[in-house]
Parts: C-alpha cells; sequence; structure tokens
C-alpha cells in the first residue's frame, strides 16, 4: 500500500457559501477511486460563516469561553 500526501495550493481563499467540493474539482487535480480527500476545519468553518474577528486579548478569551460553552 502507497500512501502519497498532495497539497492543493490552488484552491483560493474559502468565501462564506462557498462549496468545498466544487473548489477542490476546480484546482483540475484528477481523484480517483479509492483516494481520500481531507479538509482543514478552518476551511469548512470558513464556508460555513463561523467567523468571527478578535481584535484584543479580552476579545480572544472571550471566544475561547463562548466555543467551550457550547461543547
Amino acid at each position: 500500500m502507497t500512501i502519497t500526501i498532495t497539497p492543493l495550493c490552488q484552491i483560493p481563499e474559502i468565501e462564506i457559501g462557498a462549496d468545498i467540493a466544487t473548489e477542490i474539482l476546480a484546482t483540475g487535480f484528477e481523484l480517483l477511486p479509492g483516494d481520500v480527500v481531507v479538509v482543514t476545519h478552518k476551511i469548512v468553518s470558513k464556508a460555513e460563516g463561523r467567523v468571527r474577528q478578535v481584535l484584543d486579548e479580552d476579545g480572544y478569551r472571550r471566544l475561547i469561553e463562548d466555543e467551550a460553552a457550547e461543547i
């Protein structure tokens, strides 16, 4: 068995509402039967619009507390 990891550097910045599968296929990278595609949680969150801007340390702490409360 061979495992090959290939980064897809041609994917543009992900915007809210982006279809990640479409963005991956638009790179022209050929997917074969049995291939596994892994994406980061960051681009999924961006596509879902689950991003917030944090301007200072207090804002960062509040963000972490809010997220921890949801878990």
